[in-house]
């Protein structure tokens, strides 16, 4: 559409004849016909005076022109220039914000792969520590291995014995996500206990799974995004009001 289409189009919208509209823009007739059929451009005093005859602004005169390109000629005119590098400056500040959003996507994707991998936020390597019972105050740490040397030597003490310790063992086990040493004591209610290090355990953490998939997902839109955008850019899309010659 042109902007000659465009008056013609508003002032039939606002049933205006010619006379009527040269008359409230404050121009000749003869002059009006010739922008009607583009054989003219308006100064910027007369385009001042087409908004003003149809109450509305550049912007809602030159959309469906700036929809469909717009003729780098109208740029003579002041008002279409501003507006036009208005759109282009708002165009630039969308793409600047678009990329930023898809580098941050890119960056929280391979924060997310990091965790993943890495295995440092959630370890999947434990260490598990195992307690026999509940050592109590005096007693030797290693109280539930040791009570055999302890004893008296005599048959009824060892069994006793042996009957006190079977009714005391509690066994606990902890998995630590970190290596504690060989052994350790941890104060309980009633005494401590003594944990003494097994082995390392290899567990399963579904959070880990879900921070890889999370983490690929992110970093290809982020890569698509910018693929995206750098290919409306290099067609000549990125400037959406491109204008035609």
């Amino acid at each position: 559409m042109t902007l000659g289409h465009r008056i013609k189009q508003l002032r039939q919208e606002f049933e205006l004849s010619q006379p009527e509209l040269a008359d409230k823009i404050g121009i000749e007739q003869s002059y009006l016909s010739k922008l009607e059929n583009d054989k003219a451009l308006p100064s910027k005093d007369i385009f001042a005076g087409i908004l003003t005859a149809f109450d509305i602004s550049t912007g809602q005169l030159l959309q469906p022109l700036m929809a469909e390109g717009l003729d780098a000629k109208l740029l003579q005119i002041g008002q279409i220039e501003q507006y036009y590098q208005q759109c282009k400056r708002s165009g630039m500040n969308q793409v600047k914000r678009y990329v930023i959003t898809c580098i941050a996507l890119i960056a929280v994707g391979c924060g997310c792969l990091y965790v993943n991998f890495s295995k440092s936020v959630f370890p999947e390597t434990m260490y598990e520590y195992m307690s026999e019972g509940v050592v109590l105050a005096g007693e030797p740490e290693d109280v539930f291995v040791a009570w055999r040397r302890l004893t008296e030597d005599s048959r009824d003490a060892f069994e006793q014995k042996q009957r006190e310790m079977i009714a005391r063992e509690s066994v606990d086990i902890l998995l630590l996500p970190a290596y504690a040493g060989k052994k350790f004591l941890n104060p309980v209610s009633g005494g401590s206990r003594f944990y003494r290090f097994q082995e390392p355990v290899v567990v399963t953490r579904p959070v880990n799974g879900l921070f890889g998939m999370g983490g690929v997902v992110l970093f290809i839109m982020g890569i698509l995004g910018l693929v995206f955008e750098r290919r409306l850019f290099k067609s000549g899309v990125s400037d959406r009001y491109l204008l035609s010659h």
